[in-house]
């Protein structure tokens, strides 16, 4: 529903306000100010958003049963009213903190930000509520019984908001990946956040399920983002993925629940396909721009311009229709796979001629190739 949405306009933020002082002058420093307020109001409206989604996770979630099945609960059991309204609030004040703390680790870049993390993390938590109804009338003996817990679900969630910065666009580098993974487990498990974590993670068991799942999810390999994609992607399998191998918590999660989780996890990073057209389009351009800016700086040496139209069709074809295949053979929403079939029939109707107003007033020439022929 549009309502649990952050997602708007940066021009609608302003819908009560007078009109920005640059309207009516050309200075362009007073617009780059106007325009450098805009989004930061709108990432700050994302992590009230963000902390919100979070917060609802820890405090509203039960087992299918009915009763509590969790850390947040274990917190606040036996507490009075006014003691358990106090630690809401300072959970709440601290996970606001840290969610400003994510938001200012994502580099300025088109696709791969914040907000993008946004649009993964709400998908992720719609196709986890999904998953959960399945396991109504399951025991706890159950091996996906895990999926109806509070601390699972928040696991998932979180780790869809912070993948991308572990990745920066390139998930062939495993030690920085690894390295960035490490500091936002310290972050979140330092004395900064100890309350909010103790709320997250109320009991050992508790804590050894949050780190596997959210190690697991951040790891899980971006089928859309790597340099060495080349001109097309290799099809997808509609097998679930792999879980890895960890043998000291090997046993937190199931090996089939811990691939179904994983699946969840890829198919929320092409949210944008399984989607309706005018969200694919919108970050389909926002991709190319960040492909045009590896390339212009020398980052890689595939121009974007030269194969769009192919990339976007082998990326249906071989990835977000195969993944969104399975999301139907799991139970998760026959609808992903229509809004992907539907788009990349939109796109073969239109696709090169929206490739031609996309490269329209866009540089293409590297830099490093123009300052050498400015030189000569």
């Amino acid at each position: 529903p549009e309502s649990d949405s952050p997602h708007q306009d940066v021009s609608d933020i302003f819908e009560d306000e007078p009109g920005p002082a640059w309207a009516d002058s050309s200075d362009s420093t007073l617009r780059g100010i106007e325009l450098t307020n805009a989004m930061e109001a709108r990432e700050d409206r994302l992590v009230v958003w963000t902390t919100g989604l979070l917060l609802g996770l820890l405090n509203g979630s039960a087992s299918p049963n009915g009763s509590p099945c969790g850390s947040r609960q274990s917190v606040i059991a036996g507490s009075s009213g006014s003691e358990r309204s106090d630690a809401d609030s300072a959970s709440g004040r601290q996970l606001h903190d840290f969610m400003k703390q994510i938001s200012v680790m994502y580099p300025e870049s088109p696709y791969n930000n914040f907000e993008h993390s946004t649009v993964v993390a709400m998908f992720a938590n719609k196709l986890t509520k999904q998953a959960s109804v399945q396991v109504q009338g399951l025991t706890e003996d159950d091996k996906f019984f895990v999926l109806a817990n509070p601390v699972a679900h928040f696991a998932i969630v979180l780790s869809a908001l912070v993948r991308e910065i572990c990745r920066r666009g390139d998930s062939s580098n495993a030690v920085a990946e690894q390295n960035a993974l490490q500091k936002i487990w310290d972050l979140l498990s330092g004395k900064d956040y100890a309350l909010l974590f103790r709320t997250i993670c109320a009991t050992s068991a508790d804590q050894e399920l949050f780190h596997y799942i959210l190690v697991e999810c951040v790891l899980t390999p971006d089928l859309l983002c790597s340099k060495k994609r080349g001109r097309g992607f290799k099809r997808a399998s509609n097998a679930l993925p792999d879980p890895f191998v960890n043998e000291e918590d090997a046993l937190a999660v199931d090996s089939e629940v811990m691939a179904l989780i994983k699946l969840i996890i890829q198919a929320s990073d092409i949210a944008h396909a399984l989607q309706h057209w005018s969200i694919f389009s919108e970050w389909s351009e926002r991709l190319y721009d960040q492909h045009n800016e590896s390339f212009l700086v020398g980052d890689t040496d595939v121009n974007p311009a030269q194969n769009w139209y192919e990339y976007n069709l082998s990326f249906f074809q071989n990835i977000a229709i195969p993944l969104a295949e399975t999301l139907r053979d799991r139970s998760l929403g026959e609808e992903h796979l229509v809004c992907a079939l539907e788009n990349m029939q939109e796109w073969q109707v239109t696709g090169r001629e929206a490739c031609a107003k996309l490269f329209l007033g866009k540089p293409s020439i590297p830099r490093k190739n123009s300052l050498a022929a400015e030189t000569a």
